[in-house]
């Protein structure tokens, strides 16, 4: 068994691998820890397999992260977006239940499914959350994970499908970020 200041130390090495060696690095540093006990989350198939073909992904972006300018500036190195489009996701609902860093912000904005036991303070009308759909590359999107606290932070990544505005657009899925259980508010 690990010590835990060994873990703490091995933490902290993996994240800053993760940083300086990109996605490739990221993930072949995590195999090897394997029989260090570092715990990862299980991501998205949708994520994997662009990590394993080297392939751009869709992520659909809220709250700040709908700003084409925020956005490309998030990681401290540009974020290229590939396209960028106005969509929708049915079934969801623009949430502020994760926890923020008071007083700054009290909350942050979250993906949430609109039939989440009532906890929202306001019903909507439409069953339907409005957002921007993002092609990026998937080096770019690592960026953009981490810098939301990827692996560690509040989020979880989850699978949506987006409806373009354009109708002569199909629906596309997408990655989007609801928050951890172990990180929601009881009420937004």
């Amino acid at each position: 068994m690990m010590e835990a200041s060994n873990k703490k130390w091995l933490s902290l090495s993996v994240q800053l691998c993760c940083i300086s060696l990109g996605v490739m690095g990221y993930r072949s540093y995590r195999s090897k820890c394997k029989d260090t006990q570092v715990v990862t989350k299980v991501r998205p198939s949708l994520v994997l397999q662009a990590i394993e073909k080297n392939e751009p992904i869709y992520y659909f972006g809220l709250g700040s992260n709908m700003s084409r300018t925020k956005l490309e500036n998030r990681s401290g190195k540009k974020i290229e977006i590939i396209s960028m489009e106005p969509c929708l996701v049915q079934n969801y609902r623009l949430g502020f239940c994760l926890r923020g860093m008071p007083p700054v912000e009290l909350s942050m904005g979250s993906l949430e499914p609109s039939d989440n036991n009532g906890t929202e303070l306001l019903k909507y009308q439409h069953n339907e959350c409005h957002g921007a759909l993002i092609c990026i590359s998937i080096e770019d999107y690592e960026r953009l994970y981490l810098s939301e606290g990827g692996g560690k932070g509040g989020y979880e990544e989850i699978v949506v499908t987006c409806v373009p505005y354009d109708e002569t657009k199909q629906p596309i899925e997408a990655v989007a970020y609801r928050a951890l259980p172990s990180h929601r508010l009881i009420n937004d």
